[in-house]
């Protein structure tokens, strides 16, 4: 009935509306015994709705609400003792279809798929899975303010030092490395294998994987990788192993740079270029004096001695210290240059609480292009969100203030960069960070397998494929290895064309429908959600957490 408990009826009484169907489980009535036969007469009514249902279904399709009907049908009955569909073991018929018969009908006879298994729970896994998305805070004010701006144009520094300090650098210095005869043997040994190839091309194919086989194991030597890598201004740790690393080269540019980025990361900046230029020329001319290549001092008395310079001001940003014992950090870089300790993970802002950066950071890996703080007493390591200590990058009210309050046109016109370009650039940001993710898997031995050598094999493997390939298509069998070149093109051209095809799609569908329901129905013969480890009773502080009594008021408060 439309008319709600206890309204008015048409005649002006009010009289409660009841069930015309009599209770499950009431009592016997005096009346003949009607109560007494409920239950019968009960299932007799969902049987009549469910089976209503099924002949609908056989016609059109049903929606998610008739799967639902469907669904609660099954609850009112529960099932029987072994087995999960309410039918006893020994007469249980299993209606699945096999697998190939159901991807083949899911592809080539979609209208009779529902027909040939119409379970409900089946169809139900049909759906699109859902995707929680947390939602985001409505921060309208803040999103117009220069702040808004200052992130977004912060981003981007972060952006480009991302490629820069990972892909164009240390690809510079490697070049620079090898052309300048930096090292002899390496230099000499890349001419002679280009003499080689050029003189004999047919050697060039199997030659590749062998070649990248020989980088791979050259870049995961540190002492090598180091060299060729990070043995710049820009790319060196700001530490004393950078410190040695710059002074080893004798090139007052490299120096100068350095000096710059050790005065900007320990919250200073130099206000004089000359003065700084002379001040590295001085400390080159105490290098060559000794004639080792090491520096005079070392790096804790580099930093005490640009304290007292006059043209060094401090105190310009926040610092970056340790949380145990309060010392300054030390910037190891972002994966160009490798430590000794080059596996790694951040050890939080405090002590206790875990990393608020990445949740990659937090396991042990190289990280490659996620910068590195490290104290050098305590040797702590701490990623960019924790390196700063907190209050010390207080932000103006300037930033805060809404701009469209203002009504100033240029403002807006930048608020609208910012909208359009916001989304693409934390897409490339993302997307460079998977790349290196990917490129951590050659270097990462934190499971205590070491990696090298599988792809060691797999580059030996197939650069003996590549050469008998090369060998076979010499021989009168040529024609095979023609027919599978062209087949292998055939079938990747025709596997991208046709992986987003409706008959594909379909069966990719139904495949998936058919793994949860198997994994729906094995979990619900193990017992269900009632098995599960977090819904039964919590020991710890005697709390009973989704336990079966109700929990009294102190167990209440350690609840929420």
């Amino acid at each position: 009935s439309s008319e709600p408990d206890g309204a008015p009826s048409r005649s002006g009484s009010a009289t409660p509306k009841r069930c015309a169907a009599p209770c499950r489980g009431a009592a016997p009535s005096d009346s003949g015994g009607e109560g007494a036969e409920a239950p019968h007469a009960n299932r007799k009514v969902l049987n009549k709705i469910r089976d209503r249902i099924k002949a609908k279904s056989a016609n059109t399709r049903r929606n998610a609400g008739e799967i639902r009907i469907d669904l609660a049908m099954v609850e009112r009955h529960p099932p029987a003792a072994g087995d999960a569909h309410g039918t006893p073991t020994s007469e249980r018929v299993d209606t699945r279809p096999c697998l190939l018969k159901l991807l083949l009908m899911a592809a080539f006879r979609p209208k009779h798929l529902l027909q040939a298994f119409p379970d409900p729970e089946w169809q139900a896994c049909c759906f699109p899975r859902p995707l929680f998305t947390p939602a985001e805070k409505d921060d309208h004010e803040g999103k117009q303010s220069m702040g808004y701006i200052k992130d977004f144009i912060q981003t981007l520094i972060d952006l480009k030092n991302l490629g820069y300090d990972n892909v164009a650098a240390p690809g510079a210095n490697l070049a620079l490395y090898i052309i300048f005869w930096r090292h002899q043997g390496l230099t000499f040994g890349l001419l002679v294998y280009w003499w080689v190839v050029c003189m004999y091309p047919v050697l060039w194919p199997p030659s590749v994987p062998l070649f990248l086989a020989f980088w791979l194991w050259a870049l995961r030597r540190k002492a090598w990788a180091n060299q060729m890598l990070a043995a710049c201004g820009d790319l060196a740790p700001l530490s004393q192993e950078g410190f040695e690393l710059m002074a080893a080269t004798g090139v007052n540019r490299k120096l100068v740079c350095w000096l710059k980025r050790v005065i900007v990361d320990r919250a200073g900046w130099f206000t004089d270029a000359a003065e700084l230029q002379r001040y590295v020329e001085v400390l080159h001319k105490a290098g060559k004096k000794k004639k080792d290549g090491r520096p005079t001092m070392t790096f804790e008395e580099l930093t005490a001695d640009l304290c007292r310079r006059p043209w060094v001001k401090w105190g310009v940003q926040g610092d970056k210290t340790c949380c145990v014992d309060g010392q300054t950090l030390e910037w190891f870089g972002s994966g160009a240059y490798r430590p000794p300790d080059d596996m790694w993970c951040c050890s939080g802002r405090e002590e206790g609480l875990p990393c608020q950066g990445a949740d990659a950071v937090a396991r042990m890996g190289v990280h490659i292009g996620h910068r590195r703080w490290r104290c050098p007493k305590c040797l702590r390591n701490y990623c960019a969100s924790c390196a700063w200590t907190p209050g010390s990058q207080s932000k103006s009210l300037f930033f805060e203030v809404p701009l469209h309050r203002f009504g100033i046109v240029s403002f807006q016109k930048m608020l609208d960069v910012v909208y359009c370009y916001e989304e693409t650039i934390d897409a490339c940001t993302d997307l460079a960070m998977g790349c290196f993710s990917v490129m951590d898997l050659a270097f990462n031995r934190a499971g205590g397998e070491d990696p090298g050598r599988k792809m060691y094999a797999v580059f030996l493997v197939l650069s003996l494929l590549i050469a008998a390939v090369q060998a076979v298509s010499r021989g009168p069998h040529a024609w095979v290895v023609a027919w599978a070149w062209r087949g292998l093109w055939l079938a990747a051209g025709s596997l991208v064309a046709l992986v987003t095809s409706n008959p594909v799609r379909r069966a990719r569908t139904a495949l998936n429908a058919a793994q949860d329901f198997r994994a729906m129905r094995a979990r619900r013969v193990q017992g269900g959600p009632s098995s599960w480890r977090f819904l039964k009773a919590e020991e710890s502080d005697g709390a009973r957490l989704f336990a079966s009594e109700p929990l009294g008021p102190e167990e209440m408060t350690i609840a929420k």
